[in-house]
């Protein structure tokens, strides 16, 4: 499924998400974010419901009065929709909805002003919030539960000296971006243990990452750059890096199986690549 927004300049704006069950489809930026329920024939019955849509049986939901800082998230059992909403004076302002009704609550279990980045764990309800601790000397990791109301504080989860971006897996492990390399960490009892750092020499900058299914592949581009390569998870053994066609990468991502990859890149144009061929 490929899908494009409309916007008031006619452009492409924000980011796409689509929900892990597939029946959502969220485009967030900093200005008026819409949320589409995919497919769905019945009356909207939810809050910031709008009745026109260009997609034929879909919902659309807007947020007109809401900033939203950075991406959103869905939660990996497509339960909830997760991120960081106002900025106040003292702290970021998170907030959830929980899906499909809508429903809205303030996150108040972290208040860190230097939050950097927001993930999700796959198959959960667990979030997972990164900032720079000068207490723990790093970067700290921060993971709740949106579905456990009782026990919406973060909990510390590791440690790690440098964090660009990070992905946690469906095996559990962090796979974290650092200027040309990406490290793998296994959380412990006492916290991360580095199982495999990935070189790579031919980005300029910051891995972008996308994980297939079951966390064995993984791959890797980044920003002002052509190229694109695969890397196995168990092993760190990497595949290209390879030129698509597509000018510079703008996103890619990986099929849930880990056998292609999508990308689109400045040219306008979209790849559909086997990584075994």
């Amino acid at each position: 499924m490929l899908v494009a927004r409309e916007t008031a300049e006619d452009r492409f704006d924000g980011w796409l998400d689509v929900s892990p069950d597939g029946h959502w489809l969220a485009v967030t930026g900093f200005e008026a974010p819409t949320l589409f329920k995919v497919g769905s024939f019945a009356p909207p019955d939810a809050p910031n419901a709008e009745s026109r849509c260009l997609l034929r049986g879909w919902n659309k939901y807007r947020f007109p009065d809401r900033v939203f800082y950075s991406r959103m998230c869905f939660t990996g059992d497509s339960t909830f929709w997760f991120g960081r909403t106002e900025r106040r004076v003292t702290r970021y302002d998170f907030r959830y909805w929980r899906l499909p009704n809508l429903t809205e609550f303030e996150y108040s279990g972290f208040s860190d002003t230097d939050c950097q980045h927001v993930t999700t764990v796959p198959g959960t309800s667990q979030i997972v919030i990164d900032c720079w601790s000068r207490e723990r000397g790093g970067v700290a990791y921060w993971s709740g539960d949106l579905a456990q109301p009782e026990a919406r504080v973060t909990k510390p989860v590791g440690t790690t000296e440098h964090c660009n971006g990070f992905l946690v897996g469906s095996d559990g492990r962090y796979y974290v971006s650092d200027h040309q390399r990406v490290l793998i960490y296994s959380v412990g009892r006492n916290g991360f243990h580095l199982d495999l750092t990935v070189e790579l020499p031919h980005c300029e900058s910051t891995p972008k990452l996308s994980l297939c299914a079951d966390a064995r592949r993984f791959i890797a581009h980044c920003f002002e750059s052509k190229l694109v390569c695969a890397i196995e998870s168990g092993t760190g053994q990497m595949r290209g890096p390879w030129d698509w066609g597509v000018g510079k990468v703008n996103d890619a991502a990986i099929a849930p199986d880990g056998l292609a990859a999508t990308v689109g890149g400045s040219s306008k144009k979209l790849a559909v690549w086997d990584l075994d061929d």
